[in-house]
């Protein structure tokens, strides 16, 4: 599955900050602490729970602003993306029906 990872790497925040100066891609480029990576997909943590593919979400303002840096250094070195909570995708029918209780 792909997600949005956010590094705590001052080096690669100056980077980007430098680097975005002369490019917007720097904010999303192989220096940026922001990376969209293929991650494992996690275990459901309880069998009432369903898998949600989604299709599209959205950033919180302020995390915008980090992604950005639009903010204070400080700001920016204490960069931590919070859950999304705009989202939408579709549920995993076949997952529940295969894990199903009988």
């Amino acid at each position: 599955m792909k997600a949005i990872l956010c590094e705590d790497n001052k080096l690669k925040l100056a980077t980007t900050k430098i680097l975005s100066l002369f490019s917007p891609g720097a904010f999303w480029g192989k220096h940026s602490p922001v990376q969209l990576r293929d991650i494992p997909e996690p275990e459901l943590p309880a069998e009432d729970w369903a898998v949600v593919d989604t299709r599209v979400c959205g950033l919180c303002g302020s995390d915008y602003k980090q992604v950005f840096m639009h903010g204070t250094l400080a700001q920016c070195l204490h960069f931590n993306l919070e859950k999304c909570s705009s989202s939408a995708g579709f549920i995993r029918w076949r997952y529940l029906w295969e894990n199903r209780k009988n």
